[in-house]
């Protein structure tokens, strides 16, 4: 069996009308539509982590003349470089 904890929500008055419209035309509670709001909520927020993220692509030719993408200090003295680096 499954234990459930009865609480008090404080809910605007126009969400309320929403989800007491979405429980009668669905023939369910409003406690199961709200339960089911907050399990979804907690599921996506505990995927965030794990969507994949979309990083920037940029097309060219390739690095600048004279960058060598194995040097680390090099790198970071070009992107430090508030000039055009080397050439």
């Amino acid at each position: 069996m499954i234990r459930c904890m009865r609480t008090t929500l404080s809910i605007h008055d126009g969400l309320y009308a929403d989800i007491k419209k979405l429980a009668k035309e669905s023939n369910r509670s409003i406690s199961s539509i709200v339960h089911d709001f907050l399990l979804e909520s907690l599921i996506r927020r505990s995927n965030r982590s794990r969507d994949p993220v979309e990083l920037p692509v940029f097309h060219g030719t390739g690095t600048r003349p004279g960058v060598d993408i194995t040097d680390n200090a090099g790198l970071l003295a070009i992107m430090e470089d508030k000039g055009d680096g080397p050439a």
